[in-house]
């Protein structure tokens, strides 16, 4: 189905998609906000809403799940690439602590599968570059 060039406005979702963004913890998570659209697959809006509420639930319980440095490393990864070019201590730092974190979440996921299971599926095929 085609929808109206405004219709996003028209029901109000670029004011929730604002508010997303402002709860974004760095560049990566608001340009997936941003690349958001509305949706009418029924399986995949419930994928989504079991994600969201088993988020929620770890949120209300109080759980402690990895919360830190969430940063985007791509310019970093994109400099190292380059042959012959060095990056600095704390950029190599924030790479590093970008992949922990993910490994954190991983790690998490995997130990509440059947706790979290929409949350454990998009864990399930992460993987780290082997550059990395």
């Amino acid at each position: 189905m085609i929808y109206p060039a405004d219709f996003e406005t028209r029901i109000g979702f670029d004011q929730v998609r604002e508010k997303l963004r402002n709860f974004c913890l760095c560049t990566l998570g608001a340009e997936y906000v941003d690349s958001m659209a509305f949706l009418s697959e029924k399986n995949v809006i419930e994928i989504l809403l079991n994600q969201n509420l088993e988020f929620k639930s770890i949120l209300q319980k109080g759980e402690s799940y990895p919360d830190q440095h969430y940063t985007d490393p791509r310019e970093f990864l994109e400099m190292a690439a380059i042959e012959g070019s060095h990056l600095a201590p704390e950029q190599v730092l924030l790479i590093k602590n970008s992949l922990l974190t993910i490994a954190a979440w991983v790690t998490f996921l995997d130990k509440r599968k059947e706790i979290y299971p929409a949350l454990y599926n998009l864990s399930m095929h992460t993987q780290v570059p082997v550059q990395l």
